[in-house]
């Protein structure tokens, strides 16, 4: 799971840039362009997925725990799968986006509710 929350960052990563090269540079002109809601979509998992990182893969990185959300994973491999088969226009970005949000911030609650504690207890003992 560590390995596939890089590997969606990457996937994430190279689709926004490229979305964002086709954007025009004006902003007025940016949110009437049917990529305009592709990028609305891409930067709130951006979003969300720095908030993952910063929350668990901090204490994964350092070896104290793995990522364990995969279904966070792969809600957000589906909205991004959605967003790359649709036109602009046909892009929901609340509707496709909540699902994802409420599970990502369930996962982040466990893991500051639950297994945090026991992260920290098992760093100051050890």
């Amino acid at each position: 799971l560590n390995r596939g929350f890089r590997q969606l960052e990457r996937i994430v990563s190279a689709r926004q840039a490229a979305i964002r090269t086709k954007l025009p540079r004006r902003e007025s002109e940016r949110r009437t362009h049917p990529l305009s809601r592709h990028c609305e979509v891409l930067s709130a998992i951006e979003t969300r997925l720095s908030l993952l990182k910063m929350s668990i893969m901090r204490y994964a990185d350092e070896g104290h725990c793995c990522f364990f959300a995969g279904k966070v994973l792969d809600e957000i491999g589906s909205v991004c799968r959605s967003v790359q088969s649709t036109n602009g226009l046909s892009i929901r970005p609340y509707k496709l986006l909540h699902e994802m949000r409420d599970i990502s911030s369930m996962a982040v609650e466990h893991f500051e509710d639950v297994l945090l504690p026991m992260i920290r207890r098992r760093i100051s003992s050890g």
